[in-house]
């Protein structure tokens, strides 16, 4: 995988600020070296003609004008190519993935009147026209919060490539996680080869600005998040003038709109110490509600179960093992 400063994306064509890229380019291919910033990237001259597709999307070509750096992953795990942790047979995409069972919004009304298709029918079509379909179990959607775009700054790149609420011209009755799902037919629902990323470029600027704040306060820390920030508003909303308290809590949503849905948000809580009181405040579904459950012994993580079969002696001090189970 190749690694590039983190680039802008257009309003027309946010998809370009995932990190699901996979090139390949049929004239000229060449890593070069750049800066400490910089680390590595294709770099294509005028001319090239590169092949490309987003993940749920069809492939595209594009010709390149001027020289072009591209692709944001630092290391991604090819499970087409190579099989391991299990994942050349997963099911990892698809609880992203749409159930077309409950989609688009009024799915069964019929716009051309009595006996004429279904929305979900005409949906189908559209879908399968672009060798693609909605056969994922559709449960992994965003909070009503984050989904909310009146809750991201309205300049903010990030939304558009990160939250769907709308697919081919079809209003959807979830909203879903844009850069997770993968709507093609070469991924149907458990047992296939997946690719995805494993991290990214953003959050290391991310994580060395936090880290330079807390050492040293905001002053050297903001060369790091202005370079997501750089990329991720148009035009460029970036932080100065803050204090090292300001800049903490900042980045509180800032790591939650550049990362939601990787894996991160959990352990940011914790590390944060506002895990409890964050959930306590999330609003999902009244039958699935996280601030009704979470408590504050699932604050730490148990002790797993193999490690306590292999010595039993971890429970002595505490039995409950953190509160997960009776003393």
């Amino acid at each position: 995988m190749f690694r590039r400063p983190l680039q802008k994306p257009s309003r027309k064509y946010p998809d370009s600020l995932f990190r699901g890229h996979y090139y390949n380019q049929w004239d000229h291919q060449r890593g070069d070296p750049t800066d400490f910033d910089g680390n590595y990237a294709i770099t294509a001259k005028q001319g090239d003609v590169l092949e490309y597709s987003y993940i749920g999307y069809i492939k595209q070509t594009r010709t390149i004008g001027i020289t072009t750096k591209i692709d944001e992953q630092i290391f991604a795990v090819d499970f087409t190519a190579d099989s391991v942790f299990s994942d050349g047979s997963t099911s990892r995409t698809d609880d992203y993935k749409p159930r077309l069972r409950h989609e688009p919004k009024n799915r069964n009304n019929r716009p051309g009147g009595s006996g004429a298709p279904a929305r979900w029918e005409l949906l189908r079509s559209d879908l399968q026209a672009l060798d693609q379909d909605m056969s994922g179990f559709g449960w992994a959607v965003p909070l009503p919060e984050l989904a909310d775009q009146a809750n991201w700054d309205p300049d903010d790149f990030r939304y558009d490539a990160t939250i769907v609420k709308e697919y081919l011209g079809y209003e959807l009755k979830f909203p879903y996680f844009r850069k997770n799902w993968n709507l093609k037919n070469s991924s149907p629902r458990s047992g296939h080869n997946e690719n995805y990323i494993v991290f990214g470029l953003g959050d290391i600027y991310l994580m060395a600005a936090e880290a330079e704040n807390e050492l040293n306060g905001p002053s050297g820390a903001y060369a790091y998040v202005n370079r997501v920030r750089e990329r991720a508003f148009e035009p460029d909303k970036t932080w100065s003038g803050l204090s090292q308290i300001e800049f903490r809590e900042a980045m509180y949503d800032e790591r939650k709109f550049e990362l939601c849905a990787e894996g991160y948000r959990r352990m940011d809580l914790i590390r944060w110490g506002i895990l409890l009181e964050t959930v306590k405040n999330v609003q999902h579904r009244s039958f699935n509600n996280p601030g009704d459950n979470i408590q504050p012994y699932h604050v730490p993580l148990p002790i797993p179960q193999s490690e306590l079969l292999l010595n039993p002696n971890l429970l002595n001090t505490d039995p409950t093992n953190n509160g997960y189970r009776g003393g």
